[in-house]
Order: C-alpha cells, then structure tokens, then sequence
C-alpha cells in the first residue's frame, strides 16, 4: 500500500473506476489507502460509487449489497461521531477516564475505538453504547484461562470518534495512553471515577484506595487534582513488571476516605456497581 508519499491519479481514470467500484474496491486495485481514494475523489469532486448508482458493495467481495444489507455507512456528524468532540457532562467526563484506561484505538484501515472489561464490570459498556447511540453492541466472551473469565467488549467503528478520542490523549496502546487535564473542577471527580473503575482498587473491609497505571501520566493526574483539591501529599511507588515495564501505584496521603467521598457522593451517575458497593460500605462505615 502506498504511504507517507503524494499520490496522484489521473481524474478520467478515477471517474471511470467510480462508476463500477467502491473507495474499498478502487484502493486494493490501485494499491492506496481508502483514505487516499476518498481525499483524491474529494479533490476533484467526483462522487463515490454509492452516490452515482444508489447502490453499495460489500468490502471483502465487491458484491452489490441488497437493501439491509452490510454495515451502513457512518454518519460524521451523528451522536456517535461527535460525542467525544467537546468533554463538557459529567458521563463523557467518566467515559473517557474509562477509555484510558481500558480502552484502546485503531489506525488502521478499519478504525475503531475498543475497550473491554471483566464480568461483571462490562455492564457499564452497554451504558457507553447507549450514550454514543451506537449500532455497536458489547460482546460478550469468555477467555481460554483457568477460570474460564468472562469479558465484555465494545468495539465502534468510526474514524471521526477515532480522531477525537487521538486527540484527547487515547492511543493505540493502552499503557501509553495520556491523561486529559483540560477538565473544569467540576467534571474532575468523574475523569477519575472512570480511571478507577478501570485500573483501580477499592477495598471497604481494609480501608484500600488507590490506581496503578502502566501510563505515568495518568498517575501524574491524579497526584495533580488530589493535591490540589486537599492538600494532600500523596504516595507514587514504582515497581518492574515481568513485561519489563514499569508500573505506578498511587495512593492519597491520610485522607483516602475523604477522596472516596470526592469521587462517589452526589457522583453515582454512572460506574462499576462493584466498585459503588465497596465505596458506600466503607463512606458509611462509623470512625
């Protein structure tokens, strides 16, 4: 495939491909990206194949698709596309602290976001699905381990979503994903509720807080907005993973209870129950 190189098609080849192919169909014959194709159709306004006949193929085989058929073409300014466009409510907030930390993008020809989570935590990806109002769906699956465990997975395909969620801080690789700082104080507590939900710990029973992260960065933000919001000084310890890498764990200083408070009352919108239940045994616990 060729990249990372202008490209230049003739525009009579281009109008004549268009009339028989899809962008797909074009791209494998030409040896481009998709993107290529539809930059350089675009350029010289020529319209796709679907725009000139009415009609769709089917990605891998080229096949005319009857009505119903196949994965309908994204909308790019549906809800879904453009949900992660402005951070501005408390559940996009949560969601994207969630999608740091579990979460992951593709570049690839078919960009999609993907983030996954353990039975019985995945029950908050079908809130994710409902917010995006996404045609995805969680599936669920079970890992070949010796506890047979179950996980829910959400993958959405769409390059817009993909874009935005680059550009705030989310990457290819779940361990060097970066944090979003640009959160006003009131939207804070839910970022973090949702980095928690994702690679944290709350124990009632021992008075355990605390998030580790591959991703120094999302420990980093942490140690900023706690210290900021209490005064506190808070603990980073660092330790090498078989993997070779290192991992941080964070804890809140004297005062974990009281960030317990910070990220769950009047903030239980949305969350991993698990993690709710454990957080109101212990809020609820007399000193």
């Amino acid at each position: 495939m060729t990249q990372g190189k202008k490209v230049s098609v003739d525009p009579s080849v281009l109008e004549t491909l268009t009339s028989q192919f899809s962008d797909t169909q074009i791209a494998k014959q030409l040896n481009l990206a998709v993107s290529t194709v539809f930059s350089l159709r675009k350029k010289h306004g020529i319209r796709s194949f679907t725009e000139k006949t009415k009609s769709r193929q089917g990605r891998l085989t080229g096949e005319i698709l009857l009505p119903g058929e196949g994965v309908p073409h994204k909308d790019l300014n549906s809800p879904e596309s453009l949900y992660f466009a402005e951070i501005n409510t408390p559940r996009k907030a949560y969601f994207l602290g969630l999608i740091a930390t579990d979460g992951s993008l593709s570049y690839a020809e078919d960009k999609y976001m993907s983030v996954e989570l353990k039975d019985p935590d995945y029950c908050v990806l079908e809130t994710l699905a409902e917010e995006l109002q996404s045609v995805s769906k969680v599936a669920v699956y079970s890992r070949e381990d010796k506890n047979n465990t179950k996980y829910g997975r959400l993958r959405v395909y769409n390059r817009v979503l993909v874009d935005c969620l680059k550009r705030l801080g989310i990457t290819d690789n779940t361990t060097k994903n970066k944090a979003y700082i640009n959160l006003s104080k009131e939207l804070r507590p839910h970022y973090l509720r949702g980095l928690l939900d994702g690679d944290g710990c709350v124990k009632s029973a021992t008075k355990t807080l605390n998030f580790g992260s591959c991703s120094r960065d999302l420990v980093a933000i942490w140690d900023s907005w706690v210290s900021e919001e209490f005064g506190v000084s808070c603990s980073i310890t660092e330790k090498i993973l078989k993997s070779k890498k290192p991992f941080y764990t964070i804890t809140f200083g004297g005062k974990p209870k009281e960030v317990l408070s910070w990220l769950y009352q009047s903030n239980q919108d949305v969350c991993v129950p698990r993690k709710l239940k454990e957080a109101s045994l212990w809020l609820n616990m007399k000193e």
